[in-house]
């Protein structure tokens, strides 16, 4: 025998009833979030990199290693600078045709040159001191120029994605770790 439409349905004294054993509604405690246009620098750079670069990095600092030739950390700042601007330069050449390798070095650079960084805290200096030392050597325009040389060979060679990464990186790193420095604000 089929059920009957009446079986189905309940009552408005059985609804209030069902409704009353209910456990009763609770105010949640709204959420405080930080509403922010950056976060702290350690979380912005974490976020720009995917754990898939971190081999790339690994090549890079070896790269780096083999061509800088001692610490950085230990170096004196014109030693630092006279390799940094020795890059640069060859970096703002228009035919060049190692500029990945030299992107990839000033990458290196510019992320704090972290194998001889002993915690968070000193790699975080390292990127900033470093990138202090790129920006007054002119790096900004050189990575902007670089950029611009890229992208224009990209209609011939489309294989030239890894360096437009690379100059982004680059340009990335300089802007994140000056993004409290109101005259390089009003300079870009």
């Amino acid at each position: 025998m089929a059920d009957s439409p009446a079986q189905d349905s309940i009552t408005m004294a059985q609804l209030k009833q069902f409704v009353s054993t209910l456990p009763s509604k609770q105010k949640t405690e709204p959420v405080h979030f930080q509403y922010a246009d950056t976060d702290t620098l350690s979380a912005e750079i974490d976020e720009f990199y995917s754990y898939s670069e971190v081999q790339g990095f690994c090549d890079d600092h070896v790269d780096f290693a083999k061509n800088f030739g001692g610490d950085w950390h230990t170096s004196s700042d014109s030693e630092r600078e006279a390799y940094a601007e020795y890059l640069l330069d060859l970096l703002d050449q228009k035919g060049y045709p190692n500029r990945l390798f030299v992107a990839q070095q000033l990458i290196y650079i510019a992320q704090g040159t972290y194998s001889k960084a002993s915690n968070e805290d000193d790699h975080l200096e390292w990127i900033l001191k470093n990138n202090r030392m790129l920006l007054e050597l002119g790096a900004f325009q050189t990575y902007y120029d670089g950029l611009r040389i890229t992208c224009a060979k990209l209609a011939n060679e489309p294989g030239i994605a890894v360096e437009i990464e690379a100059m982004l990186t680059l340009l990335y790193m300089l802007v994140v770790s000056h993004e409290d420095d109101n005259d390089f604000r009003d300079e870009l």
